[in-house]
């Protein structure tokens, strides 16, 4: 009967060996830093946004401002211009004929009050 019970804790180490990750702890198991949801009080950086909800800075933020209003204005610089143009193909911009971003519901004009493009929604 002593053999069985060396055979059956030899079958369970092995089988708990299988299912340890590279740090020792059982896979499937959260660690008690997903419990908690935070990495420590003395790092400068804790990383609580998902990735999904975290700022995207590649994108104009004028543009992505008027797409979260119903309505609204803004005046743009030239280095929107230099943005604006290639992303949504707009080579033959004048100032005499306005324009629309897309499917965004953004139109592109020129404000001959201010003498500046502007983008409305």
């Amino acid at each position: 009967m002593g053999d069985i019970t060396i055979n059956n804790c030899m079958r369970f180490n092995q089988l708990f060996e299988h299912y340890m990750n590279s740090n020792k702890q059982i896979v499937g198991i959260p660690t008690t830093r997903q419990q908690r949801g935070y990495t420590g009080g003395q790092r400068l950086h804790q990383n609580l946004i998902p990735d999904r909800d975290r700022h995207d800075a590649s994108l104009n933020q004028k543009i992505e401002i008027l797409r979260d209003k119903p309505r609204g204005k803004e005046y743009i610089t030239a280095k929107d211009l230099e943005y604006i143009i290639p992303k949504y193909n707009l080579a033959n911009l004048t100032k005499t004929s306005p324009k629309f971003l897309g499917k965004t519901g953004i139109k592109i004009y020129w404000d001959e009050q201010v003498g500046e493009f502007c983008l409305e929604k």
